[in-house]
């Protein structure tokens, strides 16, 4: 068995980088690493094999959505890969995340892109207040979530921005987007 003078070293060690005593636990850290490294490996895992991974996928996912000192790579793809377990708690995330500035511009894009998973006339309300961003990758990104959408209402506001888009490459992308949203019920 052993002693507590075993883990002082542990401990100490966790102190001085983390700041606090608590020691990592093994049923943790090292899910985390596999569902980190499956999302720098894989640009769209499966829910199967998160769930493989870990039964704790969901959450895990959202740790690494939500940290700030992963990457932006890691990031935009946990919030993908959130998709595949839609619950109204990440509906929030991903709203809080699109309309927070200091969130990079490639993560808020991302939410932007994924909350038109979720299905209803409030996602079209936030994603209408970005169609017309000054910003390119924020006005793709909420075109995006609104022909996954494919309601009538989401086509319209795609087909507005459409008309006043004035970046060549910006109105080809919304104008793909629209034909998707049409063809996908949205006429």
């Amino acid at each position: 068995m052993k002693k507590f003078m075993d883990f002082v070293p542990v401990l100490l060690c966790v102190f001085l980088v983390t700041g606090t005593a608590i020691p990592l636990t093994a049923k943790v850290s090292p899910y985390v690493y596999h569902v980190r490294k499956l999302l720098q490996k894989n640009d769209k895992p499966s829910k199967s094999r998160l769930l493989w991974v870990s039964q704790n996928a969901p959450k895990i996912l959202l740790d690494l959505a939500t940290d700030r000192k992963e990457s932006n790579l890691v990031r935009t793809r946990a919030i993908r890969a959130l998709m595949l377990f839609k619950t109204y708690g990440i509906f929030k995330v991903l709203r809080a995340m699109i309309f927070d500035p200091l969130e990079p511009k490639k993560v808020r894009a991302a939410a932007m892109s994924n909350i038109g998973g979720f299905h209803g006339r409030h996602v079209v309300g936030i994603l209408k207040q970005f169609i017309l961003s000054p910003t390119d990758i924020f006005r793709v990104s909420a075109a995006t979530g609104l022909a996954k959408l494919s309601t009538h209402q989401a086509c319209a506001v795609i087909r507005a921005a459409l008309i006043k888009e004035t970046d060549l490459e910006t109105k080809m992308g919304l104008d793909n987007l629209y034909e998707k949203c049409i063809k996908r019920g949205g006429k």
